[in-house]
């Protein structure tokens, strides 16, 4: 599914942070994954996750290739297990999300945004 949006969602943050500083803080672990979308001819990707505390939109552009299987080697699942990254690689990051499924969604070389829920108080972080 194409993604047209051009910024931030209504109602959200956005703040600076470094390519090194990790997702941790978004507290993802057990997140679900409720859509993950590609606008080809942006070279933008989205993935929404619904969380505890509300909606986490992740945001690549820029984005040079993303890489998502869905084999469930562990067994279905739609929870994610862990973020990795992003990783600096030549002014851009490279992420990584682990699912509960034992699949690896690879996002990057591009720019990250995360835009957390408002409640999280903790603002967006520009990646």
């Amino acid at each position: 599914m194409a993604s047209s949006t051009n910024g931030p969602r209504r109602g959200t943050l956005v703040t600076p942070m470094t390519n090194e500083e990790p997702l941790d803080d978004l507290r993802l672990h057990d997140a679900t994954l409720e859509a993950l979308s590609l606008d080809w001819g942006a070279g933008r990707a989205e993935a929404v996750f619904r969380t505890g505390t509300g909606t986490v939109l992740l945001q690549a552009s820029g984005l040079a290739r993303l890489v998502c299987p869905r084999m469930h080697p562990w067994g279905p699942s739609v929870s994610v297990n862990h973020v990795r990254g992003p990783q600096a690689q030549d002014g851009r990051s490279v992420l990584e999300i682990e699912m509960q499924s034992g699949d690896v969604i690879r996002s990057g070389p591009a720019r990250h945004v995360a835009l957390p829920p408002p409640l999280a108080r903790s603002g967006g972080h520009s990646l």
